[in-house]
């Protein structure tokens, strides 16, 4: 069940350095914030600090969601992917999902 966005409970950093609440605060987010025309400075004063900047697409991410399977490295990964046109204001936002093949030793 989704909760209303909250700043400061978006940024909690729980367990391996995660946002446990992110998940859950995402679609009221993208529903009632309305994204759409901000600047990267108010994109940053809304959600905090990206976990990435990639300036050469124009597009800050924010890290949703990992699972790790039995390694350190990750086997799910969900961002929230905010582009800005010209790197003026927000024009797009996207959700990217990643998984990774898990491999058991036997």
């Amino acid at each position: 069940m989704g909760e209303k966005f909250d700043k400061l409970r978006w940024n909690q950093v729980t367990d391996l350095m995660t946002f446990s609440n992110r998940e859950a605060m995402l679609d009221d987010l993208l529903k009632n914030h309305h994204l759409a025309g901000r600047s990267p400075t108010d994109i940053i004063v809304l959600l905090g600090q990206p976990q990435d900047w990639r300036k050469e697409e124009g597009a800050m991410s924010y890290l949703v969601d990992v699972s790790y399977g039995t390694d350190i490295d990750p086997v799910y990964t969900k961002y929230l992917v905010v582009h800005f046109a010209g790197n003026t204001l927000v024009d797009t936002c996207r959700i990217e999902c990643s998984r990774q093949s898990e491999y058991i030793k036997v």
